[in-house]
């Protein structure tokens, strides 16, 4: 029987069967039945042979996952050739040079995509512009009947030198695969997931197990399948029974959501070593019916190995891969060539019908990989995996390691795993990498280096040619060395701001706006903008309750200016970690008789709580400082702590948050500034990794919207939760990139849960028609989605344009100007903040009296858990080089043999570098990066880039 065979079997039984169901991008599925799926297969199988495609021939499909994707490969098995898979969104020149080395006969895209092909041999084919030409092919079975050892596809993996390698899988691997029923048995009972990267080999279980076995396939988004609660969702919603994960995927929904897989009766996880406490987790959770680690490399066709997990040990450090699957061959070589005895350990080699026929025109390489089978009596090939596994008495397997996770220094074979071990023993340090450096010639510092047993000439010809060879551990301190990070880090933005706010008391009361510079040009953002940014946020706070208001982290008093001495303000606290700003606004509001007696100053920090009344104040201000802050935790502790002081119904305002969402999209206006004018601004590629490196290296703490709504389910004191846009009639990035998020004790003044949601573009497509609908449909609320944003809508276009590849970009910006925020029509519609996917923003509606704040209850949008909506702000340095001091002490004492010493310790973000001349490398990659010239600024002034303390407000 062949594929395409046991497929028709279902075509001609089932044929209205559901056989592969996706999201679409506007909301709705899109599904094929059986027989939909093979006419549409069938129809572009003529379509292939009328261009040449025949068998022994290669097609590239460069689609993403969904009914296209099944029916193409469907298609070009029924055509007689081999499917190569690609991802679209990989680099384009990476996609041309599949095409090239596979020699394929045609590509199949969609959209616009055909033009990337342009100039190559093969033949484009877009399916979007085909589709009128497609559907006139005849939608009969083609006579083609490719033989077991035909190529099925080919999939390109990476290689050891950088050009990745074809392995050839002929339909005798996939028919192994999907007709093995030791593992996993599947019914047309059955809803298997399709969760993987097209160019991902598991996607040859998840399509061509689940048609065979006539069951239902659903299409997972990418954005679904890493987000925890959408998984969890999305599995009850669809009715998944089966669905394999990558071990990190894995691991990560375990840590997150362990009871995400209970509906689930099968899931496979593998690809990577196993956390044996993620498993015990899911376990613990209720856990799926079955529960099996695969194992198994692209040659070997997807799985090669399985073990059902019931239980893991409280000691396991593992977790088995398990036994050979269906017919498979598996021998477990040891270094002298030598099948190993139960318990003995070596490289393992696998056969059998699975078996890939070897790289795409790569005959030595092939040869070097598939090797002769002269252990078992079967005859056929091996393949060479280069994996080391441990033979358990019982027969099962585990994964111990690398053949390659060998290194030879200074003429000794040492296990990196080894030091790696003795580093994570010490209690500062939660992980550690070990790798091997060479030292630049002439700079190597001997100050560390230990002598060894043997200076074996090897060495000297090592040395001579060029630097000396090093082992350097990168380390990660432990969390509890986080307080004392925090300690220093605090420590250092008091020194920093006791110097800037020295002179506070000469600048007019309220208008100290100094500092608050542009990240596109260092220039300070015009004053006529920032007095908007500051009316914008006082009309907030007055919105919420200004009779009795707390601000943490007053700064110059732009907003306590403006506030206190209102009429309806009675009293006006105020703190501030500063005590040089604390004194200079006693003495200015001392000076003016209505606040006397109404505002209360004292210096402290953002968590410093203490004295201050409970169930008091209407509204608690921070603005500003969040992104100064430590930690998420240290602004968790803050809310937390400020709760209390709330009267009944009172609320905290946490503004100018700056948007972890759209991080790289302001950083790649900045970039595109930076090199506005320059006579060589650089290509596509060398602009992105520099945005990349802009956004790694960032110094505040950032934060997704979607944290407040999680954090509103979490806190009992919270009862409605209310994320916006920052207003303001200018563009700049204070409007673009920044939002606030307010906490409220009152009861919510509107359930989204239940509102109809409108797509921009599909349901309404102008502010006219979103007027119309509220006049005559009255819904008590609406949600309008994905509308476009005007501010950020150039930088977006051009970062997009950027990630995807695009050179020679100038620079775009948004148009300048004002825009409408707030159409009301006898209603309200209303910023809601940006979505996940940056470009575009939700808005909210709602018929009737437009409310003035507390939009929604905690339980409305869309679920994202705390610790994804966090950048964490890189702290400084200053105690790294004590760290790895301690850790190198530490290494000593254990009595590790010289040769099994590194050479340097450095954090795991530091450059590498040795001894002082490293530490001098990293300060000049550091001074010299996207913050190297605000840190620069700090001695004149409060840069946007300078360090901050939490407590210090207003400021940029």
């Amino acid at each position: 029987m062949s594929l395409s065979g046991l497929i028709e079997q279902h075509v001609r039984t089932r044929p209205e069967a559901t056989a592969v169901i996706h999201p679409s991008a506007g909301g709705r599925d899109v599904s094929l039945t059986y027989r939909e799926l093979s006419v549409a297969a069938n129809r572009l199988a003529a379509h292939l042979r009328a261009l040449g495609v025949g068998p022994g021939d290669r097609v590239v499909t460069a689609l993403g996952p969904g009914p296209g994707l099944v029916t193409a490969f469907l298609a070009v098995v029924r055509a007689g050739a081999a499917y190569v898979p690609v991802d679209p969104a990989h680099p384009g020149l990476r996609r041309r040079l599949i095409v090239r080395d596979s020699a394929a006969r045609a590509v199949l895209t969609e959209g616009s995509g055909a033009g990337e092909y342009a100039g190559l041999d093969a033949v484009a084919v877009d399916l979007d512009a085909d589709a009128g030409l497609i559907a006139a092919r005849p939608g009969v079975l083609p006579a083609v009947r490719p033989g077991p050892g035909d190529a099925a596809y080919v999939c390109y993996t990476s290689g050891t030198t950088g050009t990745p390698k074809g392995v050839v899988v002929p339909h005798r691997a996939v028919l192994d695969l999907v007709t093995s029923t030791d593992y996993v048995r599947l019914t047309p009972d059955d809803v298997v997931a399709q969760a993987a990267n097209p160019a991902f080999d598991a996607v040859t279980f998840e399509i061509w197990s689940t048609l065979a076995a006539g069951a239902r396939l659903v299409g997972l988004a990418k954005d679904t399948v890493v987000d925890p609660a959408r998984f969890a969702a999305a599995v009850r919603e669809h009715g998944v029974s089966t669905v394999f994960l990558t071990t990190a995927l894995f691991h990560q929904i375990a840590r997150e959501r362990p009871d995400a897989f209970a509906p689930l009766r099968t899931v496979l996880f593998g690809g990577e070593a196993c956390d044996p406490r993620r498993v015990r987790q899911v376990l613990a959770a209720g856990g799926p019916e079955r529960q099996l680690h695969v194992y198994g490399p692209t040659e070997t066709t997807t799985f090669a190995t399985w073990h059902e997990v019931t239980g893991v040990a409280k000691d396991a450090r593992t977790v088995p891969i398990g036994r050979p699957l269906g017919a498979t061959v598996a021998v477990v070589v040891t270094a002298d060539g030598r099948p190993a005895a139960p318990g003995g350990s070596g490289e393992l080699l696998l056969g059998g019908p699975g078996l890939a026929t070897g790289y795409l025109d790569r005959p030595e390489l092939t040869a070097q990989r598939f090797v002769e089978d002269r252990f078992t009596s079967g005859g056929g090939r091996l393949y060479r995996t280069g994996d080391l596994v441990r033979l358990r008495e019982d027969g099962e397997m585990e994964f111990t390691g690398r053949v390659d996770n060998q290194i030879k220094l200074r003429g000794f074979r040492i296990e990196l795993g080894e030091i790696e071990s003795v580093l994570t023993a010490h209690p500062a340090v939660s992980e550690a990498v070990v790798s091997v450096h060479t030292t630049p010639e002439n700079t190597a510092n001997t100050a560390n280096t230990e002598s060894t047993e043997s200076t074996e000439s090897a060495e000297s010809a090592e040395n001579a040619a060029g630097g000396e060879r090093r082992l350097v551990a990168h380390v990660v301190p432990a969390a509890h060395r986080a307080a004392a990070r925090e300690s220093e880090q605090l420590t250092e933005w008091k020194e920093i701001y006791e110097t800037l706010y020295d002179d506070a008391a000469g600048a007019a009361y309220g208008e100290n706006f100094a500092g608050w510079n542009s990240s596109y040009d260092a220039r300070p953002i015009p004053l006529e903008q920032m007095r908007q940014w500051r009316a914008a946020t006082v009309e907030r706070i007055r919105e919420l309750g200004g009779r009795r208001v707390l601000e943490i982290g007053v700064g110059t008093g732009l907003l306590m200016a403006e506030l206190a001495g209102a009429p309806e303000c009675e009293e006006y606290w105020a703190t501030d970690f500063s005590a040089s700003v604390i004194e200079a606004l006693r003495a200015q509001t001392g000076a003016d008789e209505r606040l006397r007696g109404k505002v209360r100053l004292s210096c402290r920090a953002a968590d410093d709580l203490d004295g201050l009344p409970a169930g008091h104040f209407d509204t608690v201000v921070v603005n500003s400082v969040v992104q100064y802050f430590p930690h998420l935790a240290y602004l968790r502790s803050v809310v937390e702590g400020v709760l209390p002081l709330l009267a009944p119904g009172g609320s905290v305002l946490l503004g100018d948050v700056r948007n972890l969402d759209l991080a790289p999209c302001l950083q790649t206006g900045v970039e595109l500034a930076s090199r506005a004018g320059q006579p060589r601004p650089g290509d596509g590629a060398d602009v992105w990794r520099a945005v990349e490196q802009r956004v790694a290296l960032e110094t505040e703490l950032l934060l997704s919207p979607a944290l407040f709504a999680a954090w509103a389910r979490e806190l009992p004191a919270v009862r409605a939760v209310d994320v916006r846009v920052k207003r303001g009639g200018a563009h700049n990035e204070l409007t673009r990139y920044r939002y606030e998020a307010v906490l409220s004790t009152a009861a919510p003044a509107l359930d989204l849960s239940p509102a109809p949601r409108l797509v921009w573009g599909r349901d309404a497509a102008s502010p006219v028609g979103v007027e119309a609908y509220l006049r005559t449909r009255r819904p008590a609320a609406v949600r309008l989605a994905a509308v476009p944003n005007r501010r950020v809508h150039g930088e977006w276009t051009a970062m997009r344009a950027l990630r995807d590849g695009a050179a020679g970009l100038a620079r775009r910006r948004g148009p300048a100007g004002r825009r409408r925020e707030r159409a009301r029509p006898g209603g309200a519609v209303r910023g809601r903040g940006a979505r996940r996917l940056p470009g575009p923003a939700d808005l909210v509606g709602r018929g009737g009296p437009a409310p003035r704040h507390r939009l929604r209850r905690p339980g409305a949008g869309a679920r994202r858990s705390p610790d994804r909506c966090v950048r964490r702000a890189r702290g400084a340095r200053r105690g790294v080089r004590q760290h790895a001091d301690r850790v190198r002490e530490h290494r000593r004492h254990r009595g590790r043999p010289a040769r099994l010493s590194a050479g340097a310790v450095a954090g795991l973000h530091d450059p590498v570098g040795a001894g002082d001349a490293g530490g001098a490398a990293a300060e000049r990659q550091r001074q010299g990066g996207p913050c190297g010239a605000a840190r620069a600024r700090v001695q004149r002034r409060p840069a946007r880039h300078a360090a901050r303390h939490p407590a210090s407000g207003d400021r940029p």
